[in-house]
Parts: structure tokens; sequence; C-alpha cells
């Protein structure tokens, strides 16, 4: 062979060691940027995925008014839901975070009822109605100042409204019914739905209530009422048509959710956006109105109560109770 051919080839092939040296360091640093970045991701995405939100624990929640029903619940995975049986027989179902414990606050109800009878004035009245869940002995004291019986056979009984054990409202006197496990206590003070003012209930008045206020326990263990004519309903959406209060009614910066008739629908009402607030002097809270059942919705209390009823309280409206 040619020296100069040889010389040529060598010169020719002498880089080539040169570049396959660079090409092992590229793919030494190339897998060793593989191997970084695996073990990178090995510890993020663990991480990233663990990063959904557990459940909310258990809340510090106070023991139910003594005169509150406690319903049964229903567990669906990680939310809870509870069937609510309002006294006109709307029904909703109440699902959130079993943290809230909505159930275990304790739900009563009130509402305003109209009626025509016992006045000289055409549709005049209504008078306020509170159905809490217990025996009379265990909130009126001592004996009843009159004690009526309605031609379906029941007993009502009249008191003196500073017999009932916790602070009052209204009239001087309340008619009390038993229906099962349940009291509905109808404040004899009585307003014009025309003047706003007030007078107290005749005798006739009371015999009037005493044999058209009916009521039954449904199977969810809510107390259904049936009125009958002149006393009937206000019309869902009215203001006072209904009240649920779940908590104790005296707030107090206790956990307490409160369902209303007649706060949505006008200019300034909420709307379906949760708001939030925190009024002076009082506990944090978030407010909204519910669509489908009209309903206003309010959460007070502690701020992880707030927090979680802001975010995992929904309700649905169901078929109405017969």
């Amino acid at each position: 062979m040619n020296p100069g051919s040889l010389s040529a080839a060598r010169s020719i092939r002498r880089p080539q060691p040169r570049r396959r040296g660079r090409r092992g360091r590229l793919l030494a640093l190339i897998g060793l940027l593989v191997a970084v970045t695996g073990a990178v991701l090995a510890v993020v995405l663990p991480g990233h995925r663990q990063r959904r939100a557990p459940p909310p624990g258990p809340l510090a929640l106070p023991a139910a008014p003594t005169d509150a029903y406690v319903p049964p619940t229903r567990r669906h995975g990680r939310v809870e839901s509870v069937t609510l049986v309002l006294p006109d027989g709307r029904a909703l179902v109440l699902t959130y975070p079993p943290a809230l414990g909505l159930a275990q606050l304790g739900v009563s109800f009130s509402l305003a009822v109209g009626w025509t009878a016992g006045t000289s004035r055409t549709m005049c009245c209504w008078s306020f109605v509170r159905l809490t869940r217990s025996p009379v002995n265990a909130v009126y004291s001592g004996q009843p100042k009159a004690t009526y019986y309605s031609r379906a056979g029941s007993t009502v009984w009249l008191y003196d409204a500073a017999q009932r054990a916790g602070p009052t409202t209204g009239g001087p006197e309340r008619l009390v019914f038993s229906f099962g496990p349940w009291l509905a206590e109808v404040d004899t003070q009585v307003t014009s739905q025309q003047h706003g003012t007030t007078s107290v209930m005749s005798n006739a008045d009371k015999l009037m209530w005493v044999n058209n206020l009916n009521g039954s326990v449904t199977t969810d263990g809510y107390l259904r009422l049936r009125p009958h004519a002149p006393i009937a309903f206000f019309p869902p959406g009215a203001m006072g048509a209904v009240s649920v209060i779940f908590g104790h009614t005296d707030r107090g910066g206790l956990p307490q959710v409160l369902l209303d008739d007649g706060y949505c629908g006008q200019p300034q009402s909420d709307t379906a956006r949760r708001r939030r607030g925190h009024d002076a002097g009082g506990p944090p809270y978030v407010s909204w109105c519910d669509p489908p059942s009209g309903l206003h919705v309010n959460a007070s209390g502690p701020q992880p109560f707030v927090d979680v009823a802001a975010s995992g309280l929904t309700l649905s409206t169901v078929a109405k109770v017969a």
C-alpha cells in the first residue's frame, strides 16, 4: 500500500474515536437526565395525586336541642344525605359531607298559617305555628289553663306562654296540639294581613283551630300538617310559608342552618351564588337561594362549619308527601 494512502486513511480515521467519545458522553448525559426526570416524576406525581383534598374531619358540634328532631341519615360513599319533609308536604333531600353533621344538629319548624274565620274581617289573619318534637310536659310546666276536645276526638291544651321552657315571643297564650311525638304550638296572637294590627283569639277562634287542624307523622318521622278550611297554608315561596331550623334557635354563634320561604326572587335577594359574610357581632355565614326549591339557605357558626356548608351542602326536591 502506498504510504501516502495509509497516512491519508489514518488522517481520516483519527477523528472517529473522538466522535464516538462525544456521542457516548452525550448518550450518558441523556441517560442521566432520563434517570433524574424519572426519579423526580416518581416523587412528584404520587404527591400530586395525594393533593386531592381529603374529606373534612368531624367538627365539634353541640348536642341537638331537646325539643328538636334528629332525622335518620344515609351514607353514599363520601357524602351523607337526609330527607326533609316540610309541614305542607314538600320534600327535599339534603346532601353534604358527613363532617357537617347536619342531622345531628336536630330540626324544628315554624310557619305562618292563614285563616278567615272568627273575626269580622274577611281574609283577615294569620297566626304563627311552631313544630317541635317533645312531650308536652317536657316543654310546658304546670297545668293547662283549659283543655279542648276536637270533633275527631283529639285533645288540645291552652297554656300561658310563660309556662313554656325557654324564651318566648308573640302573644300571651299557646294552643298546643299533640300529633304522635310532635307538638304544634299555635300562638293565639292574631295578625291582620291587611292592616298588620294584632289582637288575641276569642274562644270561638280557638275552637275553630281545635276542630280544623290535624296532622300525621310521615314514614321519615316528620309531622305533616293537614289544615282544613278556613285554615290554610301560605303558598310556597310566600314570606313565612315555612322556616326550617337545624340547630339551636337562639344561635349564640353555634352551628345553624336555616331554610326559609319568602327571601328569594326579589331585586335585593341572594342568588344561586354562595355569598359569604360576617355580620357585626355575629358569626360568619354563607347564604344563597336554591332555585329548584325556592328556599333561601343560610349556614352560620364557626368558620370550619361555614366552609363545609359553603362547599358541600346541596338541596334537591323530591315528590311531595300526600
